[in-house]
């Protein structure tokens, strides 16, 4: 089913049908739970059970068939983006911020999504691949009552991102959304 409403997508993004439009990214509706899945982030990328959750592996499947799909050029199911940066989306407003190293193991898990397998890693999703590099979509949610510190999460995943700097020039976009107004 998701193979055939992403042929759908990608057939209205076709690059005739866009004429004046300009692609500058994309990305999925898709995301992990940081909450359930940061406590299982090791001391580095070897050491550590995040690649042996069930529903990372999915997350994983799902991304690089997505990939797979646009990258295949003119061949591919979405030709129009494949020369736009794809957004690794990341929810991050279950990051369970008060537990300890929950900063440190936040930079470990962006640190190892953002290697290649053959670098130790565990993705391909920001290899090089000759056209634009993909970029983190880091999303918080919130309900609308919530009191919610956003300046200070936005700070978390700004030093996140700082400490695992490769020299690579990793970008994000950051997203904040809440539920809709009544």
């Amino acid at each position: 089913a998701f193979a055939v409403d992403f042929q759908r997508f990608g057939a209205s993004v076709h690059a005739d049908l866009l004429s004046d439009v300009s692609m500058v990214a994309w990305t999925v509706d898709l995301s992990l739970d940081m909450k359930e899945l940061l406590p299982l982030v090791g001391a580095d990328c070897e050491m550590t059970k995040v690649t042996e959750d069930e529903g990372f592996q999915r997350y994983m499947k799902l991304l690089d068939a997505v990939q797979r799909w646009v990258a295949g050029g003119s061949a591919g199911v979405a030709p129009a983006l494949a020369s736009a940066p794809f957004l690794v989306p990341l929810d991050i407003s279950r990051v369970p911020w008060t537990e300890p190293q929950a900063q440190r193991k936040l930079t470990v898990f962006l640190k190892c999504m953002s290697k290649s397998y053959m670098e130790g890693g565990w993705s391909s999703i920001f290899e090089d691949r000759g056209v634009a590099r993909a970029r983190w979509l880091f999303s918080f949610a919130e309900p609308l009552q919530a009191s919610y510190a956003f300046g200070s999460q936005l700070g978390n995943i700004s030093e996140a991102m700082q400490e695992h700097q490769s020299g690579s020039g990793d970008r994000a976009v950051v997203m904040l959304g809440t539920q809709a107004l009544k």
